[in-house]
């Protein structure tokens, strides 16, 4: 898998784990102390995602990193 389908793959984890959570795109940003825009671009793939943003969407979803970030 290349740097775009890892990408591609993880913004579709993210989605998904927010959904399961019944969380929306708002409450996602909040917890993780950003705007709903940034949730978007995330959702999207089209936001490169640094280890901090990784760390507080695992602690958000209450999920390991590794369990994140697996795919």
């Amino acid at each position: 898998m290349d740097i775009e389908e890892y990408k591609i793959a993880l913004a579709k984890r993210i989605k998904t784990l927010r959904l399961e959570k019944n969380m929306t795109q708002e409450e996602l940003a909040e917890k993780m102390g950003t705007n709903h825009t940034h949730v978007v671009r995330m959702e999207k793939g089209s936001q490169d995602l640094r280890i901090s943003s990784l760390l507080k969407i695992s602690q958000s979803f209450e999920i390991e990193l590794g369990e994140l970030v697996t795919l």
